[in-house]
């Protein structure tokens, strides 16, 4: 059974993961049209190499990354049939219209954003989710997450359009595969 203490720690790291993300996309849109491109760039490259850092760091801490990749490949195949990118999109779109931005980077600002805080709330869920998983379970899962933190950080320093929110259900797949392989 989680404690209070932890279920209280788990929410507040959750509710200051959403508020650094709802901050720094409201700052963004605010004092970004007013930045050059090249300050727009460099700006992105701290996160984008700190993603890279932080992820490479979760994928080698498990041994089974045979099961990693096969819940990344069939996470990615779920989320292309169920195209998980593409309703984002839509919504985002829609959202867009309803704020009335004319940015043109708003739709993927937001939906990085939005991946930035899924998966990030994942590792906010590491210590609760310790004591409900087995130990190999779960660090399968946190490589899977830190191979979609890797995709955020590709994403950021525009190496590589991956499309991040079609890998989502790789997290749900992880624990499954890591179960019974």
């Amino acid at each position: 059974m989680i404690s209070e203490q932890m279920r209280d720690a788990r929410l507040t790291g959750t509710t200051v993961n959403a508020a650094a993300v709802l901050a720094g996309s409201a700052l963004g849109l605010a004092v970004g049209k007013h930045l050059p491109d090249r300050t727009k760039e460099i700006v992105l490259h701290g996160p984008g190499l700190a993603s890279l850092a932080i992820g490479f760091q979760l994928v080698l801490k498990t041994d089974r990354l045979v099961v990693v990749i096969a819940s990344v490949l069939l996470g990615g195949l779920c989320g292309e049939g169920l195209r998980i990118d593409r309703t984002l999109e839509r919504g985002t779109e829609w959202l867009k219209a309803r704020v009335g931005s004319r940015s043109r980077s708003f739709v993927n600002g937001f939906i990085t954003a939005s991946l930035v805080y899924c998966v990030g709330a994942l590792t906010l869920l590491d210590t609760p989710l310790r004591f409900l998983l087995d130990p190999e379970v779960m660090n399968v899962l946190s490589a899977t997450g830190g191979l979609l933190i890797v995709a955020i950080g590709l994403l950021l320093l525009d190496i590589k359009q991956v499309r991040v929110a079609n890998l989502l259900s790789a997290l749900i797949l992880a624990p499954i595969l890591a179960s019974y392989f």
